[in-house]
């Protein structure tokens, strides 16, 4: 199930990365890399990376 990004703001990390997991074993590419997009912007965005 495709989320928007303003859904995965209220999401949890535990959250994001379940649905990053559901993705990469759906095989949706597409999916996959939003979410890593995502993740890796929200970690820049923290100044984690």
């Amino acid at each position: 199930m495709s989320r928007t990004n303003s859904d995965l703001l209220d999401m949890s990390p535990d959250d994001i990365m379940a649905a990053y997991d559901a993705a990469v074993k759906r095989g949706d590419q597409q999916e996959v890399a939003r979410l890593r997009e995502f993740i890796i912007d929200r970690l820049y965005q923290s100044n984690f990376i």
